[in-house]
């Protein structure tokens, strides 16, 4: 599920590109006001790109298998990926 904090129309005109923010694990209400907000105010305020939030609703399976397919988000929420 994928989160647009802007509307279709402004992202198409503006011809922006897309940066998919990956949230993996439960995120307590705080820190997920803090991320909704930052991420508003940098799509607001960057003329070439913009950020969508990709929810996988603690997944880790299907976000490790989006990443081993190449569709991941290009970032993900500290914690969440194994590389060891």
């Amino acid at each position: 599920m994928c989160y647009h904090m802007l509307s279709e129309r402004d992202i198409s005109r503006e011809q922006r590109t897309e940066l998919v923010y990956g949230m993996v694990g439960g995120v307590n209400a705080d820190a997920s006001s803090s991320i909704w907000t930052a991420i508003t105010a940098f799509n607001q305020e960057n003329k070439v790109y913009f950020v969508t939030i990709k929810n996988y609703d603690n997944n880790t399976d299907r976000h490790h298998a989006d990443m081993a397919a190449g569709d991941g988000p290009h970032y993900s929420e500290p914690g969440t990926v194994d590389i060891g």
